[in-house]
């Protein structure tokens, strides 16, 4: 499968277990601290998004329930259906079997070192040498926009498979054998933890090398079949959660597509950001808990970004030459060169219509996320560049060359200084750049000696060490932890204990600036406050919150919309009641009849949190629409609501939960909606029991998919397709 060329044979001693403890170790001694009890990762979105949901997500499956509704989340969301849960990730079987947050911390950091071993294995598969693609493993691994995505979940879990399937669909195509099961599950397990722009990027990747080995072959036929194996046993292993996902999408806000400039084209990435690649600090540190450090916020679409880290330090581009008369090198400088343009996104003219022409795009967000396969292209060109050696007086000097370029570019950037800024910003600025001055002159050094050839032998093993350290130096700082809160619940749970008996309305997310200016810890103050989603963890219940990664139902968001808009008067106090949310929760105190303040709490001396009743009470779980008689509920599970009803004649019972499609009775009743979005059910006189069920539309076909899925794998597996 690797292409022919000439390559330098691996130094002596350098063998696979030198390889694997070099990874190993420098992984262990990196995140080792993370991993001791005490301190969790908690930057960015982990801490308001992806850890609450992983709560909700772990204790509903201790508590022996199907994990098909969040019901804390806009009066009862899917779940299983929504990809931010990952329902199916096989990763999430350390959550049954560790306490939640050793397991947190090692599904995050333990992905760091998979996508790590993911670049090595791909690298030799087109021909690098061990110790070359030991370096690129290293720099992918350690890089910024690698560590930076440590912040996001799910597009960490799905990035790091991106080195592995495009190996194994490499392998698979070319050879055939066992390897066609292998790239299937390798797929399918990817696209279990459905993060948009890391699947279609993957697949766009995959279908490249594919066709890259057709070009020529004597066996396109057959190239084809095993390609074509491949991804459908992957699709077919993944279909228990696309087939959920596919058909609940039309009913989210994602539903026709995101908004342009709002969604689609949010966090492009500024072309002045480039130069981060490798003068990491020349807009002060995006990572740094004062506002001051930082003055790159106008180079962000949000004021901030959405990567805070881009260096992957200046090796990968000095030798980057080197690896270019390789078909291999040339496609990884294709890969660097596509990812970089589109991650610019609204400030690459053309970029909208090719959203529109390319419907995929439709549903993507926040384009600066392709930089990391521009890390991944990089990473590559490094390990191939130190696989080959250098022929001619050209290649002996071109990092020479690009090192003047290089210089040339950092220096008219130092020359540009913005205006505005103070002189501890002007000297931290001068810093940054003196600091990649003296990284650019070593690094130079190095690679110079590499492609005159005198760096041979066991010499060679210094630069994948040069590597680590040039692009490390820069990004040791960005993956951020926090002491554990432990179980003491927020002050406003003590003071207000039936916060957690009724859903609430957290006015506080319109107030978000207030909890990172409050002097305390953004994560402490979060908490505190209740900000959506941190208060799932402590059984609060968000009546009506944001819908921050566009998955919940655009019925909850239009009574979001609603609601807010008129907020605080009489028709969003009239609409709140309806749907049983008695409590609203703010920073500053709200003056309006029919709300009376029960408790204010100190988050710090700058941040106070109010709570707010709704006077004359407000709807039960369940209740008759109008017309005598009675109703009770019992919720024996989020997804089951047993209902008791006596009526002496036709009535309409309704429910505060959200009407997703998914309901049903399971005695037969219609079921239906409210105007108001509220799920109802129609009932004939008498007395009834009757059970409502919300389950997943698709999840049985799915499953039933991806058992067919594992089938065709395992026959792949007895018999191999050659």
């Amino acid at each position: 499968m690797a292409q022919k060329m000439e390559t330098e044979r691996d130094p002596e001693g350098v063998s696979r277990l030198t390889v694997f403890l070099a990874l190993v170790g420098t992984w262990a001694a990196y995140f080792g601290f993370l991993l001791l009890p005490g301190r969790v990762f908690s930057f960015r979105d982990l801490f308001f998004f992806h850890r609450p949901l992983r709560e909700v997500f772990v204790r509903s499956l201790l508590a022996g329930h199907a994990p098909f509704l969040n019901p804390g989340l806009n009066l009862g969301q899917p779940l299983l259906a929504d990809p931010s849960y990952s329902v199916f990730y096989p990763a999430n079987l350390l959550f049954l079997a560790l306490p939640f947050d050793l397991a947190w911390n090692l599904v995050l950091a333990g992905h760091a070192l998979f996508a790590a071993a993911g670049l090595y294995v791909l690298a030799r598969a087109l021909g690098a040498t061990r110790t070359g693609a030991l370096a690129g493993a290293l720099v992918f691994e350690f890089s910024g926009p690698m560590l930076s995505a440590l912040g996001y979940y799910s597009g960490l879990l799905v990035f790091s498979w991106v080195p592995w399937v495009v190996f194994l669909v490499l392998r698979a195509a070319a050879r055939g054998g066992r390897s066609v099961p292998l790239a299937g599950l390798a797929l399918g397990l990817q696209t279990l933890a459905p993060e948009p722009a890391a699947l279609l990027g993957t697949a766009a990747l995959s279908t490249a090398c594919v066709l890259a080995l057709l070009k020529g072959s004597a066996e396109r036929g057959r190239v084809l079949l095993r390609a074509g194996l491949a991804a459908s046993a992957g699709v077919l292993v993944a279909a228990v959660q696309l087939l959920p996902t596919i058909l609940w999408l039309p009913h989210s806000g994602r539903a026709g597509g995101l908004d342009f400039r709002a969604s689609v084209a949010w966090f492009s990435l500024h072309p002045a950001r480039l130069l981060e690649l490798v003068v990491p600090f020349g807009y002060g540190d995006a990572m740094a808990t004062s506002a001051s450090a930082f003055w790159g916020g106008a180079l962000s679409d949000s004021g901030y970004p959405y990567l805070p880290r881009l260096a992957v330090g200046f090796l990968p581009l000095l030798l980057a030459p080197l690896a270019l008369r390789l078909r291999a090198g040339r496609a990884a400088l294709a890969l660097v060169g596509a990812s970089l343009v589109l991650a610019l996104g609204h400030h690459v003219p053309g970029f909208q219509t090719l959203c529109a022409v390319f419907p995929p795009l439709r549903i993507l967000r926040y384009p600066e996320k392709m930089v990391l396969f521009a890390a991944l292209g990089l990473a590559l060109l490094l390990a191939l560049a130190l696989s080959t050696k250098p022929e001619g007086r050209a290649g002996r000097w071109s990092p020479l060359i690009v090192a003047l370029a290089l210089a040339a570019w950092v220096a008219l950037a130092f020359v540009a200084v913005p205006a505005g800024l103070s002189p501890e910003q002007l000297a931290g600025r001068s810093a940054a750049f003196a600091r990649a001055a003296l990284l650019l002159a070593a690094t130079t050094l190095v690679a110079v000696l590499f492609a005159r050839g005198r760096l041979r032998g066991r010499a060679l093993l210094a630069v994948p060490l040069v590597a680590l350290l040039d692009v490390g130096s820069s990004t040791w700082n960005v993956p951020e932890t926090s002491p554990l809160a432990g179980d003491r619940p927020p002050a406003l749970l003590e003071a207000v204990p039936e916060l957690r008996s009724t859903a609430v309305l957290p006015v506080v997310e319109l107030e978000s600036d207030a909890f990172f200016s409050a002097g305390v810890p953004p994560q402490v103050a979060l908490r505190e406050g209740l900000y959506p989603y941190a208060g799932l963890r402590d059984g609060i219940a968000y009546g009506v919150a944001t819908d921050v990664a566009r998955t919940m139902s655009r019925g909850s968001a239009e009574r979001r919309s609603r609601i807010l808009s008129a907020f605080p008067g009489p028709t969003a106090l009239a609409e709140l009641r309806r749907a049983g949310i008695g409590f609203v929760v703010s920073t500053k105190p709200i003056s309006a009849p029919g709300l009376e303040e029960v408790a204010r709490v100190a988050v710090s001396p700058r941040l106070e949190v109010v709570v707010s009743k709704l006077l004359g009470g407000w709807a039960p779980r369940a209740r008759l629409l109008r017309g005598p008689g009675s109703v009770s509920v019992e919720e024996s599970a989020p997804h089951l609501l047993r209902l008791h009803v006596d009526v002496p004649g036709p009535a309409d019972v309704v429910l505060t939960r959200d009407a997703i499609p998914g309901w049903s009775a399971l005695s037969g009743e219609r079921v239906g909606r409210t105007s108001d979005g509220l799920l109802a059910v129609s009932v004939s006189k008498g007395v009834h029991d009757l059970t409502l069920r919300y389950r997943p539309p698709g999840f049985e076909a799915g499953l039933a998919l991806a058992v067919a899925g594992m089938l065709l794998a395992g026959y792949l597996v007895a018999r191999p397709i050659r």
